[in-house]
């Protein structure tokens, strides 16, 4: 079972060696450490090192796996601790981990293959097809151009990942993976080939990707470089008559925009207040009914009142937090009715954490051309405004 083999031409070392493996019919060593101390008169603790230094207990049953060689013992400890079935010398599990590693090395560079065939592949249908800024819709315009103002490279040559531009990615209203993947899938912009292939997944004859952590082209960039494309979107939304034409959508986008901010106001406010409350259809209802008669800036005095509300019902120990949140929408509408009846009009300013978003910069600042008005004015009043202000006719919007 064991073979000791013993590296000393000195007796008294060997005898140690000896006596130090020497094991009874138990499988249990025949002298104690102490015993051998007093015996050849050396300390406790040098008789591991000596014995250590020119002895070694070979197994002649545990053997590597791989190349047969025997397992070594070299301290009593060794040999009480290991509980070996599956042994590999050093040597051999190197020489494997090795040969894993490159294994493994091969199959990412095949994966990786993989992906760029597959974003090359995508990259080319993608651009048979660029879209005309003409062409496109004024919500593809808007789209597209806050994209652009907020995370074009410096030389315009491509869009940056929207994780690369943090700074931007707080002052969406939308969420800018919406932002990305509406413009993706109307093949406006396209995954560039340059993009992190650790963002890419494969999955059999497809692809995933991470929205906010990829790289994008225009799909136009061959044929109209991005400054131009920029030029064109914002000569395109300064034409009175293209916004007259489609009002309907402006209308549609503002109220998305003013939706969007009151939402996340509420977050930030339950948040605050550490309160269990999870926007449902139910708020949006009640928020967007307000919004046609509301401003932002006074939507948000709802808010902030329904929330504080919430807090002192809890407070009174009648009911769990949870169930207080529960009552916030209602406490929106309320604190809208009491405004309403009482001519409050009260009117919140925006907070830092929640600055302009920059669909809203695009939409209110650029298009219709008013200082962050859709935080200051309805919906309705802002694109009334700008037709007042351009001398266009109002039609009547149901």
């Amino acid at each position: 079972m064991y073979s000791l083999n013993i590296q000393t031409d000195n007796s008294m070392i060997k005898e140690l060696c000896e006596q130090y493996w020497l094991l009874d019919g138990n499988h249990k060593f025949v002298y104690k450490i102490g015993e051998l101390a007093d015996n050849f008169q050396m300390k406790a603790y040098e008789i591991s090192k000596v014995v250590k230094e020119h002895s070694v207990l070979q197994s002649t049953n545990i053997l590597c796996r791989t190349c047969q060689t025997p397992f070594l013992f070299h301290t009593r400890t060794d040999l009480q601790q290991k509980n070996i079935h599956d042994w590999q010398c050093t040597e051999c599990r190197q020489v494997e981990q090795e040969s894993e590693r490159q294994q493994q090395f091969k199959l990412e560079q095949q994966i990786s293959q993989e992906k760029i065939a597959m974003l090359d592949e995508n990259y080319e249908q993608a651009i048979q097809h660029p879209f005309d800024v003409e062409k496109l819709s004024i919500k593809e315009m808007i789209y597209l151009l806050a994209l652009l103002r907020f995370s074009a490279d410096e030389n315009l040559q491509f869009i940056h990942s929207i994780d690369e531009i943090q700074s931007a990615v707080k002052h969406l209203s939308i969420k800018p993976k919406g932002i990305v993947t509406y413009l993706y899938k109307h093949n406006i912009i396209v995954i560039s080939p340059a993009s992190d292939l650790k963002n890419i997944i494969v999955e059999g004859d497809n692809f995933k990707y991470y929205p906010l952590k990829v790289e994008w082209l225009l799909t136009n960039h061959q044929i109209m470089p991005m400054w131009d494309t920029i030029s064109c979107l914002e000569k395109r939304l300064k034409d009175k008559g293209f916004i007259k034409e489609n009002l309907e959508n402006l209308i549609e986008m503002s109220l998305e925009i003013a939706l969007q901010e009151c939402i996340s106001y509420l977050e930030y406010q339950v948040d605050v207040y550490n309160l269990h409350f999870q926007v449902g259809d139910k708020t949006v209802r009640i928020l967007k009914d307000e919004l046609t008669r509301h401003p932002v800036s006074q939507v948000y005095s709802f808010i902030l009142k329904a929330v504080k509300n919430a807090i002192l019902y809890y407070s009174k120990g009648l009911v769990s937090k949870k169930q207080a949140a529960n009552i916030i929408p209602n406490n929106i509408q309320k604190a809208a009715e009491d405004d309403r009846a009482n001519g409050w009009h009260t009117r919140y300013n925006r907070i830092k954490d929640i600055p302009q978003s920059i669909l809203s910069k695009t939409l209110y600042d650029s298009v219709l051309q008013q200082d962050d008005g859709g935080f200051h004015y309805t919906y309705h009043e802002c694109v009334s405004n700008f037709l007042t202000k351009s001398n266009v006719e109002m039609e009547e919007i149901v």
